[in-house]
């Protein structure tokens, strides 16, 4: 999958979590996130973690332990 394809199914899954689309939220580095391999939902959660910590986790739904 190339980084482009990546940051489209990124922009969908913080659109379906969220119901704003990526450039309604701070910048992040998505660049490093895909070159972890991480997947476009898991860079979501960790865009809303770095931004809100464990509130805006739980104000999204996520359980945090």
């Amino acid at each position: 999958m190339t980084f482009e394809d990546w940051m489209n199914k990124v922009d969908s899954h913080f659109i379906m979590i969220t119901g704003l689309d990526r450039d309604s939220w701070p910048d992040q580095d998505y660049w490093s996130m895909f070159d972890d391999e991480m997947t476009p939902r898991e860079a979501v959660i960790a865009a809303i973690e770095n931004e809100y910590g464990e509130a805006g986790l739980e104000a999204f739904g996520f359980e945090v332990n």
